[in-house]
């Protein structure tokens, strides 16, 4: 096989022309992300400065904020961006929710932290308390963001707008794994093609459009924004071509690993004499961590508390007026230690009182 992949071959199979001057029309899931986070970052800004103006509503009253806490609106959105940014969360289509939620929350105590270091230097007169309530407010109001657009990415992957045209390399069994798993849209991939790695290939379904050798040319023709390396197909010679041609196209690689779907927070990338190893850190909370989770556990649920508490109200207004007796009932102690003693007490098996003379069990205990 030639060290180059002939156009007209190439045309035949992906039905466009490789040739660099050629511009394939697909729709770009990349550029369909990258708008639609322009929007993300709009919303995670306007979450944090609801949430700054309600906790300065719920701590000073109702009203129009002083001019300090005004410049503090003003330069909160560019700390947020900053923040943000600089955890990815504008890439969190490469991320596992588990992982971005995690992000998310770092990110929010760090600029809720920057904010409250720019307030000092402003000058605005605030409280700790405004700082806890900013901070529980903004969490909720940016996770709620956040899963709204998890839903309309959803549906936009759904309708194949935001789906990556995947070139598969290799053609063995967990590539054919990795096809019936891109078969359904949620995943957001569109395989156009397979590339083999010198086995005899096997059937995908999909076209054969070029070895390794030929990765590069095979990128260009086909459009594809992405390559999905089937890891047992490939040996560590081709995984230094494929890192090569996906480099000089432009497009980002993805490499199967056969472990459980684990927070990536617990994985560490290690190089070893030319090869790749990943760690895997154990499942342990340190004191700290335990404080953390602790801490937002109970804020959490003390902010759900409030705002349920309305709805809460009503619905014991109503069973109060609409039915007799207490809206807790609570079950009198003779009834919970007569359901104790009858646990306690045996029962007759078939046959057992006849045996005794009519007796129960319990009149010969006692």
């Amino acid at each position: 096989m030639s060290g180059m992949a002939q156009p007209e071959r190439l045309r035949d199979r992906v039905g466009v022309d490789p040739s660099p001057q050629v511009t394939v029309t697909a729709p770009s899931a990349r550029a369909g992300y990258a708008r639609l986070y322009r929007w993300v970052a709009a919303s995670d800004a306007l979450a944090i400065e609801l949430a700054l103006v309600c906790a300065y509503w719920i701590r000073f009253g109702v009203g129009v904020p002083t001019r300090d806490f005004g410049w503090l609106l003003l330069g909160a959105p560019f700390v947020v961006w900053a923040v943000f940014a600089s955890a990815h969360l504008y890439e969190a289509y490469r991320f596992a929710p588990a992982e971005e939620f995690r992000r998310i929350i770092l990110s929010v105590s760090a600029a809720i932290a920057a904010v409250m270091l720019l307030s000092f230097w402003l000058k605005a007169d605030l409280s700790r308390a405004w700082v806890g309530a900013s901070w529980a407010l903004a969490l909720l109001f940016a996770l709620t963001a956040r899963r709204l657009w998890h839903a309309r990415f959803g549906h936009l992957r759904e309708a194949g707008v935001l789906a990556f045209r995947t070139v598969i390399v290799g053609t063995n069994d967990e590539a054919k794994r990795l096809v019936a798993i891109m078969s359904r849209p949620a995943f957001g991939f569109r395989p156009v093609g397979a590339v083999s790695t010198g086995a005899a290939p096997g059937d995908l379904g999909l076209p054969l459009l070029g070895s390794i050798d030929e990765l590069r040319e095979v990128l260009m023709g086909s459009g594809a924004e992405c390559v999905f390396v089937a890891s047992s197909a490939v040996g560590p010679q081709d995984m230094q071509a494929i890192a090569k041609a996906v480099r000089l196209a432009g497009v980002e690689v993805r490499i199967t690993a056969t472990l459980p779907e684990v927070l990536a927070s617990r994985l560490t990338v290690q190089p070893m004499g030319g090869l790749t190893a990943l760690s895997l850190q154990p499942v342990r909370l340190s004191g700290a961590q335990v404080v953390a989770k602790f801490t937002f556990d109970i804020l959490v649920s003390g902010v759900v508390l409030v705002l349920l508490s309305p709805l809460l109200i009503g619905i014991a207004t109503a069973v109060k007026l609409t039915s007799p007796g207490p809206v807790l009932p609570a079950a009198p102690r003779r009834v919970a230690r007569q359901a104790l003693h009858d646990a306690e007490v045996p029962h007759d098996a078939p046959g057992d009182r006849a045996r005794r003379g009519g007796a129960p069990r319990c009149a010969q205990r006692r």
